[in-house]
């Protein structure tokens, strides 16, 4: 109702506008002094009226303009507002979805870390099984051994006796040893004979290689080297060789080193950083 009202007002002043005019013109044709000075004051009237409602008009404008500048600039602001939002809400889930897969990543570390563990443990449970049936066969058969012997002595057979004490009830048992020694042992260090072998001349290799059931004695001899196991007669008091025998083991596999022969013990003593220390051992049985 407002603007059709305006509408209507502009029309009225612009009519009126034209019918002062048209009446000055009129007075100045007739030359009548007094008429035209009374047409141009009521003009003035109406040009008055009309300036003021077109600067009422320009006002509004002027108003309507600023508050619709004032909306545009609100919503821009809004929408920077809610793009920063946005935006830094897609990078707190980027960064939450980093973190998600880094725990994820973690997680299958420790569940491959578990399942090593569980394997290395019921590894070690097996190997600490064998050695205590070991253990028990041995004591069997040294029972048995002793039955027999005092068995022979009662029926009499003293020399029958004295042999079967000579020559001993170990030699299964030291069998069972190696045997127990190279499982655990290539369990542990699957690696072994590949970085000994790297150490010795490609037409010497062939020699060494191992038998399909274990370790040869000279590989053997330098497992125990690796574990830090360096002094001879340890290792011979363990392996129930002679210190001679020992020596003449790691002589022969010295020889065909590709390293300085005089270097060789230290750098297989070092293959996993046991060092060249010689810890104690048990004595033999």
């Amino acid at each position: 109702m407002a603007d059709c009202h305006s509408v209507q007002n502009a029309a009225f002043y612009c009519a009126g506008c034209d019918y002062a005019v048209a009446c000055v013109k009129m007075a100045d044709g007739y030359n009548d002094m007094a008429r035209s000075f009374s047409i141009v004051k009521a003009s003035s009237i109406i040009f008055s009226d009309y300036i003021e409602m077109q600067h009422r008009n320009s006002r509004n404008v002027a108003v309507i303009i600023t508050l619709l500048v004032l909306l545009v600039g609100t919503a821009a602001v809004l929408v920077c507002v809610l793009v920063r939002r946005s935006r830094r809400k897609g990078d707190e889930l980027e960064m939450a979805m980093g973190y998600n897969s880094r725990l994820r990543a973690s997680l299958d570390e420790i569940t491959v870390t578990k399942e090593r563990m569980n394997d290395v443990l019921t590894s070690r449970n097996a190997m600490l099984l064998d050695s205590f049936v070991m253990l028990s066969d041995h004591i069997n058969e040294v029972d048995k051994f002793c039955k027999t012997s005092a068995n022979m002595i009662v029926a009499g057979q003293q020399g029958k006796a004295r042999k079967v004490l000579q020559e001993g009830c170990s030699a299964p048992f030291i069998s069972s040893l190696y045997a127990s020694f190279d499982k655990w042992f290539l369990s542990v260090h699957p690696d072994f004979v590949e970085r000994l072998l790297a150490l010795l001349r490609p037409e010497e290799r062939a020699r060494f290689l191992p038998p399909p059931t274990g370790l040869s004695p000279e590989l053997r001899i330098y497992a125990l080297v690796s574990l830090g196991i360096t002094d001879s007669v340890s290792i011979a008091e363990f392996l129930h060789y002679s210190p001679q025998t020992i020596y003449n083991y790691r002589l022969r596999v010295r020889h065909c080193a590709c390293i300085p022969e005089k270097d060789f013990a230290a750098t297989v003593a070092a293959m996993y950083g046991k060092g060249t220390s010689t810890p104690s051992l048990p004595k033999g049985g």
